[in-house]
């Protein structure tokens, strides 16, 4: 009996049917997993603990996120999974973590397969200076994941001043 790829208690329904077809009335099947083979997934970028993690059973982005300990504080907006496809080749699908996390969007909970490796993106701050008139001049902080307009920085920056000739904005 070919049993690769199911699960112990499909194995036990399908011993059941079988032993139930020709030799026994009402099989009563106990299947006992000796060894797992090792199907391992990684866990990287900004994750608490990332790592290589166990896959003994189907899990979701969520569950291997939840079990590397969540995000860290400096994670991204974008998850990238990556994998080998049907063809061989390497299959990359990209996750937004706003959507998944904060929306709820089910549709992005994906199954992760055997031999994947996760990468939740590191969010980098920069920083830009603003001078001339302005309420307050100086540096503006924002990360590369939320980005920042000219119009955005201007605003953390107090907004125009009164002298400000908002139509000769020069950016450097």
């Amino acid at each position: 009996i070919r049993i690769g790829g199911l699960s112990k208690s499909q194995v036990e329904a399908e011993l059941v049917r079988r032993l139930g077809e020709h030799f026994l009335f009402n099989p009563q099947v106990s299947v006992f997993v000796k060894e797992y083979r090792s199907r391992r997934i990684a866990v990287m970028g900004a994750v608490k603990e990332p790592g290589s993690y166990e896959l003994l059973a189907p899990r979701t982005l969520l569950e291997v996120i939840a079990e590397a300990g969540g995000l860290a504080d400096n994670a991204g907006r974008d998850l990238f999974v990556f994998g080998r496809a049907a063809d061989g080749s390497i299959s990359r699908r990209r996750v937004d973590l706003n959507r998944l996390l904060r929306e709820g969007d089910a549709n992005l909970n994906l199954l992760v397969r055997e031999g994947e490796i996760i990468h939740v993106t590191v969010d980098k701050p920069f920083a830009v200076y603003l001078y001339g008139a302005v309420v307050a001049p100086g540096l503006v902080e924002a990360s590369y994941s939320d980005g920042l307009t000219l119009l955005q920085a201007i605003a953390r920056a107090g907004g125009p001043g009164q002298r400000a000739a908002v139509d000769r904005i020069t950016i450097m």
